[in-house]
């Protein structure tokens, strides 16, 4: 295999599924070191399933070239305890992220997704949001969420969004009124 061109590799590579192309990538990384693995294939399909990886992903990206970040096309978060901040700044950094799928656990704020979804380095380039709300919180409320679908209801933008949810706030008041 170290006798192959990389092209070849990209080629039978690229016949993954995109849910086992990091990982697949990774084996051959460590079992073939020598081998012409292009490390763009190891960051095209970028999964994060458990908390830390993306403080790890973060550092990793920072440190290389911006060839690597641009080669991220799928970007799916299921780890929902992660740092909601720290994953901003990371999906943020991507500029070429054509599909996102999350799963938004209770320390995701609304303020949170509305800064994400105002990241302009993939605003252009997004195809596909697919979010998935945890309902697991410590106390019943459902104030967050109803400010979350205010948010992606409002299909003029999100200056729109912020007035419905401003609104929303007033008349709802801290009572816990729904």
């Amino acid at each position: 295999m170290d006798r192959l061109p990389p092209e070849l590799l990209d080629s039978i590579l690229s016949l993954v599924p995109p849910s086992l192309l990091q990982q697949t990538t990774l084996a051959l990384l460590i079992a073939l070191p020598r081998s012409p693995i292009s490390l763009a294939l190891l960051w095209r399909h970028l999964r994060l399933t458990r908390e830390g990886q993306s403080w790890a992903a973060a550092l990793s990206l920072r440190a290389t070239s911006t060839s690597l970040r641009t080669a991220v096309q799928t970007a799916v978060v299921e780890a929902w305890r992660e740092d909601p901040q720290l994953m901003i700044n990371l999906l943020g950094s991507l500029p070429n992220v054509k599909s996102l799928r999350m799963t938004i656990g209770p320390l995701f704020q609304p303020e949170h997704l509305e800064e994400l979804l105002e990241a302009p380095a993939w605003r252009d380039s997004i195809e596909q949001v697919w979010l998935r709300f945890n309902p697991y919180v410590m106390e019943r409320s459902y104030y967050t969420f109803l400010k979350v679908s205010l948010i992606l209801y409002d299909c003029e933008g999100l200056e729109g969004g912020r007035e419905a949810v401003d609104k929303a706030g007033t008349t709802s008041g801290d009572s816990g009124g729904l």
